[in-house]
């Protein structure tokens, strides 16, 4: 058979070579979207519930573009599961079937891979830690290196964070292939050759943000996904907080401290002596910040949210510290700058910490520069524990009120992006049309060069669920009624787990909530026969794990929980939502990106019209989304939130949510639940 060149024809060669393989029409008008959006050079938003074979719509027409283009085609995701799906089962099938040769690579973070350098400084391993070096020597020999093989963080599950530091260069200490002497076998360096000669790369969005940074800081002169040719981001509807998460900073004195510890342990094994200038003037900026922020705790009778910095306050009371403390790092770079070195290892180290250095000196300056239409910077206090005890830290922290032009910079006006979820829509337009609206705008890109596309869901869902929303005389979660709606939440909630016989989750929006639901619910359950599970109490995977292979447990579980979670099969069966999860109206970015959409269209509800509620939406879908992941699949969504019902904004919400079968008696609920057991 002719090489396919299309994912029509495609379909054709595997329909002949796998007996049983059947086309599925949403996965076909899916691909042919992709196929006119990479035909057009044009960016596409593409949603398409689970079950429409998303990523083998995606992956033929990239595999087809990078081979008669000659330029990488990166796929990226937002979790390590949907990753390694890629990785380890769409491609290699492919590879198998498809009749079209081609290569690919995954790449990660390089602080995933263990470093050479870091490595030759351990002085005791314990024996953990010697299974990475002796590994590590196995696979240096010259025909491993030659073959590529690499090690990363993965291949040791058992090995502790902290026990795996020691390995880990992060990029910002890295002083780069020409000035490392282990470079010829640095597993980054490995894993970055491959990804360059590789027709697809599979990688995470935040490393895909990190690349797109570092080219636009070196004017492409640095990149680590080699020549993209095309992108496509699954898991879409999380690109806008990946842009942010890759574009904000959060500065502590422990950070600089050690910046100072390592240059002044340099400079005395080179017989200098650092001056004592960094550290005064490190005390003295972090010193300025914790006064300011204490003052602004006592003004809010003791309440420790984050505290917003205007560019006035900087400006006044914290610019001659930052501009201290900023000299001072210049100055002792300097001193570190004309050391000479006697070997390699102290040429490497010199390098590795002036690029630290620099890195912390931009840092510092946008802190103090940056417009305050483009940047919002705050002041906050952080808890974490030292050997058992208890301490606090202050950061200060920034993020942009926008990443619309950083996204317009680095791929807009790139490359064609391919943009996937199962929720990209937040409801529909009067003329039936899904409304792509909301993240078209976050994303900042115009209405003509996005061929936008809603698969729609091969799932039943109005045979194959029910949603539960309490009625109007049930209390509200608001201040007034805080109290008697968590105690009608709980006692709702034990009445469906109860009648659903365990396989429910329990999602919540805030960690007080999840807790005093879990003291108030756990030992019911576990008297019930059910498997209770927290979160935090094991990694989300082993959590899944655990659920899955129970059949009639309940885990109480955070965001974390809201998506990438994958239960098909009777195993999960209730997914409970304490209430919408509007984001907190404190947070000082949200309050930020609100304020510049009332600016920007003169409405004082522009914000919780263009950005509160859909950005809610688009979680709440999300959190649905969990319970029917195959067709055979049944089970009810209860959303114990009865704004539902009397908010204005109700029916629109409603409205943008899997058309499930509407329950508002809790009689009725329970015993559909005990009719599916």
């Amino acid at each position: 058979m002719t090489t396919p060149t299309s994912f029509a024809e495609a379909q054709e060669v595997l329909a002949a070579s796998l007996p049983g393989y059947t086309a599925r029409p949403a996965q076909m008008a899916l691909a042919a979207q992709i196929e006119q959006a990479l035909t057009g050079k044009l960016h596409g938003l593409m949603q398409a519930g689970t079950g429409t074979g998303k990523s083998l719509a995606v992956l033929i027409p990239l595999i087809q573009h990078a081979r008669a283009t000659g330029q990488t085609a990166v796929v990226a995701t937002a979790t390590k599961a949907l990753q390694e799906q890629y990785a380890r089962k769409d491609l290699p099938f492919l590879l198998e079937h498809l009749g079209l040769p081609f290569t690919y690579a995954v790449l990660k973070g390089r602080s995933n891979y263990p470093c050479f350098a870091r490595a030759e400084q351990i002085k005791n391993p314990d024996a953990r830690q010697r299974q990475v070096l002796d590994l590590m020597e196995e696979m240096s020999t010259p025909l491993a290196i030659a073959a590529k093989r690499i090690l990363d963080r993965e291949m040791f599950p058992a090995l502790a964070n902290r026990d795996w530091a020691p390995f880990s260069m992060s990029a910002a200490e890295c002083p780069g292939k020409k000035s490392c002497p282990f470079a010829e076998k640095c597993f980054a360096e490995r894993a970055k050759a491959a990804a360059a000669e590789a027709n697809i790369v599979i990688t995470n969005t935040a490393m895909l943000m990190t690349d797109l940074q570092l080219r636009n800081a070196t004017g492409g002169n640095v990149a680590l996904l080699g020549e993209i040719g095309v992108v496509a981001v699954d898991e879409a509807h999380t690109l806008p907080e990946a842009a942010t998460k890759a574009l904000e900073d959060s500065m502590t004195e422990g950070a600089l401290g050690r910046l100072y510890g390592d240059l002044g342990g340099y400079l005395m094994s080179e017989d200098e002596e650092p001056g004592p200038d960094m550290d005064e003037a490190l005390r003295a900026l972090f010193g300025q910040a914790a006064r300011m922020y204490a003052d602004f705790v006592r003004s809010q009778n003791g309440k420790a949210d984050p505290m917003p910095l205007p560019v006035k306050r900087i400006l006044d009371e914290l610019g001659p510290a930052i501009k201290s403390l900023w000299q001072a790092i210049d100055d002792i770079r300097e001193q570190v700058k004309h050391t000479r070195p006697a070997d390699d290892h102290g040429k490497l180290v010199r390098q590795r910490l002036m690029r630290r250095t620099d890195d912390w000196m931009c840092r510092l300056m946008d802190y103090a520069t940056d417009a305050p239409e483009e940047t919002v910077r705050w002041i906050e206090q952080d808890s974490y524990e030292v050997r058992g005890q208890a301490r606090t830290r202050i950061l200060l922290r920034s993020a942009p009120i926008s990443v619309a032009g950083f996204l317009r910079s680095a791929m807009w006006d790139q490359f064609p992006v391919i943009m996937m979820s199962a929720t990209l829509t937040t409801g529909r337009h009067r003329d039936g049309t899904p409304d792509f609206g909301y993240l078209s705008e976050t994303l900042g890109l115009g209405g003509d060069e996005a061929i936008t596309f809603d698969a729609g869901s091969p799932f039943n869902f109005p045979e194959q669920s029910r949603l539960y929303v309490p009625g109007r005389d049930f209390p509200a979660p608001e201040r007034a009624t805080q109290s008697q709606w968590r105690a009608g939440a709980q006692e709702v909630t034990a009445e469906l787990v109860t009648k659903s016989g365990g396989g429910a989750l329990l999602l919540f929006t805030s960690r007080t909530a999840m807790n005093d639901s879990y003291r108030a619910l756990a030992r019911q359950f576990d008297r019930a026969g059910l498997m209770v599970l927290k979160q935090d109490d094991y990694p989300a995977p082993e959590m899944v794990r655990q659920f899955r292979e129970h059949g009639n447990a309940v885990i109480f579980g955070l965001r974390t929980f809201f998506e990438g979670i994958d239960i098909p099969g009777e195993a999960l069966r209730l997914v409970v939502i304490d209430k919408l999860p509007f984001a907190v109206p404190s947070d000082i970015l949200i309050q930020a990106r609100v304020d510049a959409l009332i600016r920007r269209y003169n409405d004082r509800w522009a914000g919780f019209t263009r950005m509160t509620i859909p950005s809610m939406i688009l979680v709440l879908t999300q959190a649905f989304g969990r319970l029917i992941r195959h067709a055979d699949d049944a089970g009810l969504v209860a959303i114990l939130d009865n704004r539902l019902r009397t908010k204005r904004y109700g029916p629109q919400i409603l409205a943008a949510l899997p058309p499930a079968t509407q329950i508002e008696d809790l009689k009725d609920a329970a015993d559909y639940l005990e009719s599916i057991r």
